[in-house]
């Protein structure tokens, strides 16, 4: 009997080669009911799979937009980031659409949106450059300082690193790693470490396999 959660078993399905699903295309929707439970469902490909949960929420639903939950962040005092940093810059692609680029002091954020209008590309980018800088936030506490110290050496960011909390065992995680230059070793550029690790051997084999990476990436 195979010891890996559900959440290894979908992914290694969807890096299989016979099939055409990628981990790209599941996009998980959490959806709260008139009573406070939550239920999640996954978008594969526009079609809605659909299971009904029950469990409690532990926090409260966050109505806040995706501008003003960057802006408190960027005010609250337990970060060295401040809203005057923050810019906003809007272009318009050959299509007529309109994308926005953040830059908050020398980092830029582009997801080289394609929207219909400029609130709607400056709300996409907000609540992307507020999810990175609370992942970045979270990885600060996980990442220890050799892995940060090689990550700032070659460039690559906190938040190229999803770190997830394994919730059925204790002070153990599973790790996604995004990096555009491994793009030479998938289209995707995702590299997976799906068995449940504690902190350190986690930083153990992100050091190991950027180091690797960078390596091999430096011989061609």
């Amino acid at each position: 009997m195979s010891n890996k959660n559900v959440i290894e078993n979908l992914y290694e399905y969807c890096q299989n080669k016979n099939t055409t699903i990628s981990i790209s295309d599941l996009d998980y929707i959490y959806e709260i009911n008139h009573n406070g439970f939550f239920n999640c469902k996954v978008k594969l490909n526009g079609k809605y799979l659909i299971k009904i949960l029950i469990g409690y929420v532990k926090e409260a639903e966050d109505n806040r937009n995706a501008i003003a939950k960057l802006n408190e962040y960027l005010q609250d005092k337990n970060t060295k980031l401040n809203i005057s940093d923050l810019n906003f810059e809007f272009g318009i692609t050959p299509e007529g659409y309109f994308n926005c680029i953040v830059t908050i002091g020398d980092k830029k954020y582009d997801k080289h949106l394609k929207c219909k209008s400029k609130k709607e590309a400056k709300n996409e980018i907000a609540e992307y450059v507020y999810n990175s800088l609370i992942r970045e936030n979270e990885n600060k506490n996980i990442l220890n300082e050799k892995v940060k110290e090689l990550l700032i050496k070659n460039k690559i960011s906190l938040d190229e690193i999803n770190i997830y909390d394994e919730k059925g065992e204790e002070n153990k995680y599973i790790c996604l790693i995004q990096c555009e230059r491994f793009k030479k070793y998938n289209n995707e550029g995702k590299i997976l470490f799906l068995t449940p690790s504690s902190k350190n051997d986690l930083n153990n084999k992100i050091y190991k396999l950027i180091e690797k990476k960078i390596s091999l990436i430096k011989k061609k």
